[in-house]
């Protein structure tokens, strides 16, 4: 890749980015509150967002940090084997975990105490895609099943396709499955008990993202663009050229916060999903007629308000603003989208990003 392999995970709050260059690894504020940070971890070793907090596995065994301070939630637990993968399995705010190695482990929290049980439903033709709780989706050949405490609950004996990925959907309601044909790939998106709900057809995928809680799939192809999928509906949303040029995508459990990945100098870039797509050229000259100015003149005028003038203090903020402003990162909805204030980020909603007016910023690299 030519990205020069650098890897990067995103905390499902949208807040932290874990940026690994080799052994060296940085961890970034993105809503800008605290500076960036380096994570001295031992060579080698893998780290992973898990809920709220920061999981490393080395040599030494797991150990849990916080992110906020980086300071230990617990000590150093030895495993009884290698780990090669972490997958967080309880949402954004529970640190529960899958371990994948020899053997694989599920990892709890039972108050205070760190519970690690052995999985041994896992066949040596199989391997875990996504887990949930207690429940692990396992992929081998052209199938697939769900199990939940060694209980099978589903088994699908041809998903169309070799599973390259798999998102649980809106806490655990459906699932996402991204799958590798011959000529092409397809997103399938199946219920909780195992019924097939659609197959959206996609070219072939160099990297996808998903908001789990929105249900929206954001799929970078080979040819380029970048198309935005409604998983709940089974519809394509918009497709085109991202803003800049990309190799990875990365957007948080709402949809809402989004990194980038470019090719040769592998920036990391920092935007609002919104900003994603480059913008269209007009297709009509504003200065030819006043007819031309009158069908853009509604849209003009709403950009001036909203994005330039600043309104009355007496005047509240959703009420000077239509709900749906396509430069705002989200519909107001009549709530206030100014600059929150100075609490933790984590307990924020995920559209402010940091800038005084609380509107979308314009694409940052926070990463060269």
């Amino acid at each position: 890749m030519a990205s020069g392999g650098r890897k990067l995970a995103m905390s499902r709050t949208g807040r932290w980015l874990l940026v690994t260059d080799g052994d060296e690894r940085k961890l970034l504020d993105l809503a800008g509150t605290m500076p960036q940070r380096v994570v001295e971890l031992a060579p080698g070793a893998i780290a992973g967002f898990v809920g709220r907090e920061l999981w490393t596995i080395s040599a030494e065994g797991l150990s849990r940090i916080a992110p906020g301070n980086l300071r230990p939630l617990s000590p150093t637990l030895r495993l009884p084997g290698v780990v090669t993968q972490i997958i967080a399995a309880g949402g954004p705010s529970i640190a529960e975990g899958v371990l994948i190695g020899t053997p694989t482990l599920r990892v709890g929290l039972r108050g205070d105490a760190v519970v690690i049980e052995v999985v041994n439903d896992v066949t040596p033709e199989e391997r875990v895609v996504a887990a949930l709780g207690g429940r692990l989706y396992l992929a081998g050949g052209d199938g697939m099943r769900a199990l939940e405490r060694g209980r099978e609950l589903w088994h699908l004996p041809k998903t169309g396709g070799a599973v390259m990925g798999a998102v649980s959907l809106f806490g655990g309601r459906a699932i996402a499955l991204l799958l590798r044909r011959d000529a092409d790939d397809a997103i399938a998106v199946v219920q909780a008990h195992g019924a097939r709900i659609h197959v959206l057809e996609v070219p072939r995928v160099v990297h996808w993202a998903v908001a789990e809680e929105l249900g929206h799939a954001f799929v970078f192809g080979v040819d380029g663009k970048v198309r935005r999928l409604d998983l709940r509906y089974g519809r394509e949303i918009a497709a085109g050229a991202p803003v800049v040029p990309i190799v990875e995508i990365h957007v948080d459990e709402h949809g809402r916060q989004m990194v980038l990945l470019t090719p040769e100098r592998a920036d990391v870039i920092h935007i609002q999903a919104s900003e994603l797509f480059q913008a269209k050229p007009s297709t009509t000259d504003r200065d030819d007629t006043d007819g031309a100015n009158g069908a853009n003149g509604e849209a003009d005028a709403h950009e001036e308000s909203a994005h330039e003038a600043r309104e009355p203090a007496s005047v509240p903020r959703a009420a000077s603003r239509p709900a749906g402003c396509p430069r705002c990162a989200v519909a107001t909805g009549g709530e206030r989208c100014g600059a929150p204030s100075g609490r933790d980020p984590d307990l924020l909603p995920l559209a402010w990003t940091g800038t005084a007016a609380g509107h979308a910023a314009a694409p940052r690299r926070v990463a060269a």
